[in-house]
């Protein structure tokens, strides 16, 4: 027997089981043994209650649970009743702890980049490199948004090799604030929704070409690596680059139209290595336009612009090694 929670559309890892006992109004008393286990979208329920009448949603008890998914790691209270005539239900009070809200850059260290902050297409940007260029590169934040100093760095990094790059606000200032008590994750992503960044960031590319910009590429870091690969789908823009992206969907893969180089980390439980391969196989079917996939072992998710200065030398190595690799792609395919 199985119970389906919609939320948590992708493969479950189990976690481990309890042990709980309800008495119930009828008087007789039920051990219940409960787990959650991988069963593609569902959660299992072990050794489940025969219907025990009218109960009525009955608490049987409380569960400090951890549920890995392909999305996020996220922590529960797991609350379990019945209703006397089905299964049990299970009621989640979500506290996630996704990597992609771990480890947010300083933005007050003083670290402001070579470049400007202009205005294109509707949207503040940090703009840098040669304004005379014909060929540009979009880069997209992730939560953080786009003042971040060691994205920035990167930006002035890839300007250097002849690119006008642009690094828009598709945040509005609304960064992702852990600091803050308010902060609310859900009500945050609901205001900021990939399919609207990509709606927004089309004006810039039209800006962009009417300053005679010929040729134009994008990458992407975790949230703003699901706005390029629905960028990618289009022709607004010529070859694209993700990095540790958030949650690709098979449908947008299939529909990229551009050459398009993804670089995943191994401790990535927002894209973990299984969902890489898979994306791999996709575009490797994809004989229209040209892909490379690439795994970087030993570094977590975010790693490309979110290590710290004193992280260790392998994690930082890393960090350039994926720089270099986003840079070649773009040298090849945006000419």
């Amino acid at each position: 027997m199985s119970l389906y929670v919609s939320m948590y559309a992708n493969a479950m890892h189990c976690v481990g089981f309890c042990l709980l006992s309800q008495t119930f109004p009828q008087g007789c008393s039920r051990d219940f043994a409960f787990g959650l286990g991988r069963d593609d979208d569902m959660v299992a329920v072990l050794s489940p209650p025969q219907k025990m009448g009218p109960v009525h949603m009955k608490w049987l008890g409380w569960v400090w649970v951890k549920v890995r998914t392909s999305a996020l790691i996220s922590y529960h209270f797991l609350g379990l009743s019945m209703d006397g005539t089905t299964m049990p239900y299970a009621y989640f009070l979500t506290m996630s702890s996704s990597q992609c809200f771990q480890n947010p850059p300083n933005l007050n260290t003083g670290i402001h980049g070579t470049g400007t902050v202009q205005e294109l297409g509707g949207l503040n940007s940090y703009v840098t490199g040669s304004p005379d260029s014909k060929l540009a590169l979009i880069l997209v934040s992730d939560v953080f948004g786009y003042e971040a100093p060691k994205l920035r760095k990167l930006a002035d990094k890839v300007a250097a090799s002849g690119f006008l790059v642009v690094v828009p606000d598709l945040l509005y200032g609304d960064y992702a604030d852990l600091h803050n008590p308010q902060f609310d994750r859900d009500s945050w992503g609901k205001a900021h929704g990939k399919d609207k960044a990509c709606e927004d960031t089309k004006p810039l590319i039209a800006a962009l070409k009417s300053k005679g910009v010929k040729s134009i590429g994008a990458a992407g870091f975790c949230w703003g690596g699901v706005v390029v690969v629905k960028l990618a789908i289009s022709s607004d823009i010529q070859a694209a680059v993700i990095l540790h992206p958030g949650s690709i969907s098979d449908d947008d893969i299939k529909e990229v139209k551009i050459p398009v180089a993804i670089l995943g980390a191994e401790i990535d439980h927002i894209f973990p290595p299984e969902r890489l391969k898979q994306i791999e196989e996709i575009l490797s079917s994809k004989s229209e336009c040209e892909s490379f996939v690439k795994l970087f072992s030993g570094v977590k998710h975010g790693w490309t612009v979110r290590y710290d200065d004193d992280d260790d030398e392998g994690t930082i190595k890393s960090a350039k090694e994926a720089h270099q690799d986003m840079l070649s792609w773009f040298i090849k395919h945006v000419k």
